[in-house]
């Protein structure tokens, strides 16, 4: 798997190479739209709303979408024990690398919403919000990169299986 190292190592050496305050600025408010404190805030927020709507639906689809993602990341985590990255971190971070958490969850929950808001619903068309939910988590998993805390592989992991968990679920739904 020396390509993987190689690749991080490519990736790792033009972030750090590009590195200036407004940008370690930017990404480090990004990233917190992937923290566990601000995923279990929106995931709150959204299985609110969904109760308030009487989405019961959506409600059960979401709250299973990530807390099994969750459970995926830590798995994963566990299972694989990759270290962090030895460049100079730009923000706290604790635990193992793989898959970037940040990214994984940033991608689950932005993704189930944007899912069951503006695709399930049949009466919404492609909305603004929907592109700012697909969005997120591609800076989300930039910034990991960026602030050195995770590799390059971390963070396409997490995409690629963020989509794929998106993907299961949607199709399941669809077939109940």
């Amino acid at each position: 798997m020396e390509w993987i190292t190689q690749l991080d190592n490519l990736v790792s050496s033009g972030i750090t190479a590009i590195r200036n305050p407004v940008l370690t600025r930017f990404f480090q408010m990004i990233t917190q739209f992937g923290s566990v404190f601000v995923i279990i805030l929106v995931s709150l927020g959204m299985l609110g709303y969904f109760a308030y709507h009487k989405k019961w639906t959506h409600f059960r689809v979401f709250f299973f979408t990530v807390t099994l993602g969750e459970i995926m990341n830590e798995t994963l985590k566990w299972a694989f024990h990759r270290e962090r990255p030895p460049l100079p971190w730009l923000t706290d971070a604790s635990g193992y690398s793989f898959p970037s958490g940040h990214t994984l969850m940033s991608t689950i929950t932005y993704g189930i919403i944007a899912y069951l808001l503006f695709v399930k619903d049949s009466r919404r068309k492609l909305h603004p919000a929907a592109i700012c939910l697909f969005v997120l988590p591609v800076l989300v998993g930039i910034s990991r990169v960026y602030l050195g805390v995770h590799f390059t592989t971390d963070v396409l992991g997490g995409w690629i299986l963020g989509i794929l968990w998106i993907k299961l679920v949607s199709w399941l739904n669809t077939k109940h």
